[in-house]
């Protein structure tokens, strides 16, 4: 998954263990060669600057050829590792940024309680970690040394002496992830699986459009957003004239249905009404109707005869387990996602479809046959993929959904379609 999900999303994927938290998704390698995301990344220059500024104040010496004590020439190593981690902790600041500005931007609608209190907390982790890469790009920079800027650096047996000097060595080091072997990133801790059930739900995202590729359909993205992980991503894709949009926590905006007046004395939906009062831009974006609408993924198909939209959950659940009539049973949530979310396109506001909502679960699909009877009568598909291997049957499955939805908004309405044309 983790090799999925870094190609597809174009950004190494590395799931820390929460500073509050023992658990973690997987098993790394024990001592970190490449920091990758944004605060791990800030956490590896902390360890390089205090080894930098250690070798600044005492630093190795050894003779000269006329038998006096000098610096070694391997502290010209500092220059060159500022150079690298100031061009980093840029980089750094300005993704941060972005993210940042497009989180502001989704704080000015409206959110349920808790979802809010999230955006806001993570809002305040963004504002934090620009100000620590603001500040350690001054004290990085402040290592750097004019005289060391010119001639040859070689690694000579110092830099492997002086644990400082390694330290700083692994700026320069390849990817992490040139670095694991196969067995060891596929091994899973035996802690409680609470931030893998963050991993799958992205390799989810990534599964899903993989399918959407083989059918035809190529594409930008993904737009991803995230600070330790990832929070948000956006796929656009398109096969002749339909267009279809992956989003990953999509975050619709919350319309508070309170005071809406009874239906003699207003004429349009009670959700459209709430974005009449609320003013809300309707050219294009999701709402949500109740305090509860924070699906996983939507997908949205544009064609020539209309526009479609489905919701979806995954859930990293036991079989066992996570059985119908269980207190947050996914096929009964996102059966009531479909209800209570709606697109805006154009100016329009369009309901789900009503065979619009899917559950992903881990496979194999013949594990979970005691939910598809509780599915299927709330007319919610179950994709059961599997990350180590191919799943023929949750492939074929997600496909035949797939083609549903783009027949619904294409030209010729597919052969026994008894539902009514979108518009």
């Amino acid at each position: 998954m983790l090799k999925e999900c870094g190609g597809e999303l174009g950004r190494p994927i590395q799931w820390e263990r929460a500073s509050s938290s023992a658990v973690r998704s997987w098993v790394d390698n024990p001592v970190p060669v490449l920091a990758e995301t944004p605060l791990s990344a800030l956490k590896c220059v902390k360890e390089e600057l205090i080894a930098a500024e250690a070798l600044r104040r005492a630093p190795p010496r050894e003779f000269t050829p006329y038998g006096k004590l000098a610096p070694a020439p391997e502290l010209a190593v500092i220059t060159r590792w500022a150079d690298v981690r100031c061009g980093l902790l840029s980089r750094i600041m300005m993704h941060l940024e972005e993210d940042l500005t497009a989180l502001d931007a989704s704080l000015q609608r409206g959110h349920p309680t808790e979802r809010r209190r999230d955006l806001e907390s993570e809002r305040r982790r963004y504002e934090e970690a620009i100000r620590e890469a603001r500040g350690l790009r001054a004290r990085v920079r402040a290592q750097r040394r004019h005289s060391e800027e010119f001639g040859i650096y070689i690694a000579g047996p110092m830099s492997q002496r002086d644990y400082r000097m390694r330290r700083l060595l692994r700026a320069f080091a390849p990817p992490r992830q040139h670095l694991q072997s196969p067995t060891r990133t596929a091994k899973w801790s035996d802690l409680p699986p609470t931030s893998a059930n963050r991993l799958f739900e992205v390799w989810g995202a990534v599964w899903m459009v993989s399918e959407l590729r083989k059918l035809g359909f190529r594409g930008e993205g993904p737009f991803s957003r995230g600070i330790a992980s990832i929070s948000s991503s956006r796929w656009s894709l398109r096969r002749g004239e339909v267009a279809v949009q992956v989003d990953y926590e999509p975050h619709p905006e919350f319309i508070s249905l309170d005071g809406a007046p009874p239906l003699g004395e207003r004429v349009v939906p009670a959700v459209l009404w709430g974005i009449d009062q609320r003013e809300v831009g309707r050219a294009s974006g999701y709402v949500g109707g109740a305090e509860k609408c924070s699906p996983d993924y939507v997908i949205t198909i544009e064609g020539p005869a209309g526009v479609v939209f489905a919701v979806g959950d995954a859930c990293l659940a036991d079989p066992v387990h996570h059985t119908p009539g269980a207190k947050g049973f996914k096929p009964s949530i996102v059966a009531n996602y479909r209800r209570t979310i709606f697109a805006l396109r154009g100016g329009r506001m369009h309901a789900c479809d009503p065979l619009g909502a899917f559950v992903l679960f881990p496979g194999p699909t013949s594990e979970w046959e005691k939910c598809e009877s509780s599915a299927a009568r709330v007319d919610v598909w179950l994709f059961c993929p599997k990350p180590t291997s191919e799943d023929g049957v949750a492939a074929e499955r997600f496909r035949a959904f797939a083609q549903y939805l783009v027949g619904r908004v294409s030209v010729s309405q597919p052969p026994g379609d008894i539902l009514p044309r979108v518009g």
